[in-house]
């Protein structure tokens, strides 16, 4: 099993005087394909088509990686991603792969689908819309007509026909009033299309657009039969008894019954069958996803899947042969099953989504991330490229997680959804992975919020925890006792973010950057500021010390060993400024960037900042910074994530200064190495 994907080293040598002999290695990247969309194998059942938000891979029967494909060069401030909908095609002869809108670039003049070169990887066609409003509905889904010569896409109100080889639009029809689904064509060359509002088959003519027929499908549960590739066979599903039956289409007789699903009735059950028309596959995708696989000459269960409740399957996919099948499954992996010998082959991706958390051991031999979009926790073997262990149990999605400064435990908090199902926090063995303690987070107020961010002091007693409610903008900071897993203070929001908390070297006190959200802040001296830094006792919760600052606090960091804060600004203008950690005293700051901050820590036992931006939709930049007593100078920029909406999310330096992991919203954690200084 291998889930990293290492690239290629990049060597970016620095020309400046001071930092000529620094070079910054790309290692690994742990993750990063996106949430797995969609599956499809090619016709001669040898390579499996995966996409996802971020591209399109292809790999073995073993899920062993061979290309990806080239994406459509548009601007980049022109574009954004789009994680719903859309659906992969490969053509009969199995040279083009075509894809649905929905997985990757969406620009705001134009959303595509894509049809490619299957051995190349470059792009043969786009095609879809290029009117100026980004709600007009994309292609989301394709289908390649008998032939291999035309290929139709359809969104839930609108589909296309166009040329393969010229990439011309041969018909474009819009049906207001219809929702459609499971898109095919026919050997004579009419395009069907199930409309789901009235369960009917509608059919066209593809190449005038005409209206055909409409057929009744659904039956006296409003279900719509699953009919085989060969035609002589359906499959009908009756929820109330638990059962699909299998119906000879000419005759009406009853074939096959499979009791299934018993202790889950009541929930959508969906099917497709093989290609030969000899299996039919079966999937519940809510509550307690379950995969059955049947044959329908013996009736036999070939493969019988039960997943936790926690999963959620998005898409699976059957090889020619019927020996594998591939299941991609939220929040981020994709199996390959062996059917013959219900064996799982390999497992690839994990960790994806936004990336909002990750923390070194102290060691330096794991990383243990979190991801918006995931109630799961994953820590990682940096050595090995393995995972090690999920940490599951939370019910909310998952913001922040944090090691001990001692390495045995591992501090994650989650989101909430009311008073009745607040914030948790929850400490874990770093070893066995076991669960040691649930804590919640109480809130004043009946809101959604999360846990965005957990700080244990270097003495490893105290926990604080930051939580922002969406709904006021409040953020509530409280601090825990570890061993007693007690509340011990909990600071008034008074309608301002701490972003972040930083512990001082002796674990007594900390500083918050307090960035106002409209109303400016009280000072002890009488004057109003609308952002700050203020120091706070540990014990108490007191304030004790307010530093005004000139922009909007972003994030902070403390080197421990100089007593220096490094200060990110974003505002008006974007500053880096530097603070003496003992008495908050501005030092010096830098000359105003073009990128927005968003995150900055410091190297351990070294001179250099990590500083993550955000620009727009640009590609997000991690800046390196060489910091002495009284100047900044920028001596490289790290690129490589991509940007959809926040950019870098969290930079995390190993104990030893030697590696630093980066973190942004494209589901990547890369791995960079310092080399020389």
């Amino acid at each position: 099993m291998r889930l990293f994907f290492v690239l290629a080293a990049i060597f970016l040598m620095i020309p400046s005087a001071h930092a000529q002999d620094l070079s910054v290695n790309h290692v690994k990247t742990l993750g990063g394909r996106g949430t797995p969309i969609d599956v499809a194998w090619s016709p001669d059942g040898e390579t499996v088509a995966i996409s996802s938000g971020v591209s399109v891979w292809l790999y073995d029967a073993q899920l062993n990686d061979l290309r990806s494909f080239d994406l459509m060069d548009v601007e980049l401030l022109d574009i954004f991603e789009s994680l719903s909908g859309g659906q992969l095609a490969w053509s009969p002869d199995g040279t083009r792969l075509a894809a649905g809108s929905g997985y990757f670039v969406q620009s705001v003049r134009g959303q595509f689908a894509y049809l490619w070169d299957a051995e190349t990887g470059e792009i043969i066609h786009t095609f879809g819309k290029t009117g100026d409003s980004v709600e007009d509905e994309a292609p989301r889904e394709v289908a390649w007509s008998p032939d291999g010569n035309r290929l139709a896409g359809f969104s839930r109100t609108e589909f296309w026909v166009w040329d393969a080889g010229t990439g011309e639009t041969l018909l474009n029809e819009r049906h207001e009033i219809t929702l459609f689904s499971n898109f095919e064509w026919t050997s004579d060359n009419t395009l069907q299309v199930l409309d789901t509002i009235d369960l009917q088959r509608v059919s066209w003519d593809a190449e005038t657009g005409e209206f055909i027929t409409a057929i009744n499908v659904g039956n006296n549960e409003g279900l719509v039969p699953v009919i085989s590739p060969n035609g002589s066979m359906e499959a009908r599903v009756e929820i109330q008894s638990a059962q699909i039956v299998i119906v000879d289409r000419e005759s009406r007789d009853e074939l096959r019954t499979f009791e299934i699903f018993s202790e889950q009735r009541f929930l959508p059950i969906r099917g497709f069958w093989s290609a030969d028309s000899s299996v039919l596959v079966t999937y519940i995708t809510t509550r307690q996803p379950e995969i059955r696989i049947y044959d329908i000459e013996s009736g036999d269960a070939l493969l019988e899947l039960v997943y936790p409740q926690s999963a959620r399957i998005e898409t699976l996919d059957l090889s020619p042969d019927n020996q594998t099948l591939v299941v991609s499954i939220i929040p981020g992996i994709v199996e390959a099953w062996d059917v013959s010998n219900k064996q799982l082959i390999n497992t690839r991706w994990s960790s994806v989504g936004v990336i909002s958390d990750i923390s070194w051991s102290p060691d330096g031999t794991r990383i243990v991330n979190s991801s918006s979009n995931d109630a799961t926790i994953r820590v990682w073997d940096v050595e090995t490229e393995t995972p090690l262990m999920a940490l599951v149990g939370h019910e909310g999605w998952t913001f922040s997680a944090a090691w001990s400064p001692d390495g045995s435990t591992i501090a994650t908090g989650d989101s909430s959804s009311s008073l009745a199902f607040p914030s948790t926090i929850r400490l874990w063995d770093a070893e066995t992975g076991e669960q040691l303690s649930i804590t919640p987070m109480e809130s004043d107020v009946d809101d959604f919020g999360f846990i965005r961010e957990l700080e244990w002091s270097p003495d490893g007693s105290k926990i604080l925890a930051i939580r922002d409610s969406n709904n006021t903008g409040d953020t509530f900071v409280r601090a825990y006792d570890v061993e007693n897993h007690e509340q011990l203070f909990a600071l008034d929001p008074d309608r301002a973010r701490i972003v972040p908390a930083l512990w001082a070297a002796d674990s007594l006190t900390f500083v918050g950057g307090v960035s106002s959200t409209g109303i400016p802040l009280l000072l002890d001296d009488g004057t109003r500021t609308d952002n700050a830094l203020m120091r706070f006792d540990a014990t108490t919760g007191d304030l004790l010390q307010e530093i005004p600052t000139s922009e909007l606090t972003v994030n902070m960091d403390w080197d421990l060993e100089r007593d220096l804060i490094a200060n990110a600004q974003s505002g008006r203008e974007n500053i880096l400024s530097f603070h003496d950690g003992v008495t908050g005293d501005l030092l010096f700051e830098t000359e105003p960037q073009p990128e927005r901050f968003t995150v900055v820590a410091w190297q351990p036992g070294g001179d250099l900042l990590a500083v993550g931006t955000f620009l727009s939709l640009a590609e997000p930049i991690v800046q390196i910074w060489r910091v002495s007593d009284d100047s900044a100078e920028k001596v490289t920029e790290l690129s490589g994530h991509l940007s959809f909406g926040t950019g870098v999310t969290d930079l995390e330096w190993s104990a030893d200064g030697r590696f630093l992991a980066t973190a942004a919203d494209d589901g990547k954690i890369m791995v960079w190495e310092v080399v020389g200084e």
